[in-house]
């Protein structure tokens, strides 16, 4: 049984089926896991190629199955998406930055709602156990006392959550 993240969650129909799906403005890319494309009876053989590497965000690789066109249908807004497959079981379905870019023209985090390019409105969900989730990726061991905290220094460009940069 898949869980969910902390997150902020589309639901709606890919092929006619039911699914809610992870909007993830730090992905790159849509994903969806080898099992749901099953589950939404598409074959395998209707995968295309995949060239390049998909990494988790802590720099794994995926086992990356190939990319299928796929219909996302969401309240009255309706298109065709790009996604890519892996073979991972229990992956969140997400919804990525490509997605985003082709279709979305504002979100409104405070009524949470999507806005369509062409006018429609997407209502989001959120949901998850906790009351945040952080990720990072680390080069070197850090001690941390249980019950405290401790600022590091962080190379690069800092991002807040969500994917923006503060």
């Amino acid at each position: 049984m898949k869980t969910k993240d902390n997150g902020v969650y589309v639901e709606g129909l890919m092929d006619g089926n039911a699914v809610t799906l992870l909007l993830d403005s730090g992905a790159t890319t849509t994903l969806i896991s080898k099992d749901t494309l099953e589950t939404i009876r598409k074959k395998t053989d209707d995968l295309r190629e995949h060239t390049g590497t998909v990494c988790t965000v802590d720099g794994t690789p995926l086992n990356v199955q190939g990319s299928v066109q796929l219909k996302l249908k969401v309240a009255r807004f309706t298109t065709a998406i790009d996604a890519t497959v892996c073979d991972k079981p229990n992956i969140q379905e997400i919804l990525g930055q490509d997605f985003m870019a082709n279709h979305i023209k504002s979100w409104e985090i405070q009524n949470q709602r999507l806005h369509t390019l062409d006018g429609n409105t997407i209502d989001i969900v959120t949901d998850g156990t906790g009351l945040s989730v952080c990720r990072v990726l680390v080069k070197e061991m850090v001690e941390i006392t249980p019950m405290s905290f401790q600022m590091l220094p962080v190379e690069g460009k800092m991002l807040c959550a969500r994917g923006s940069v503060c």
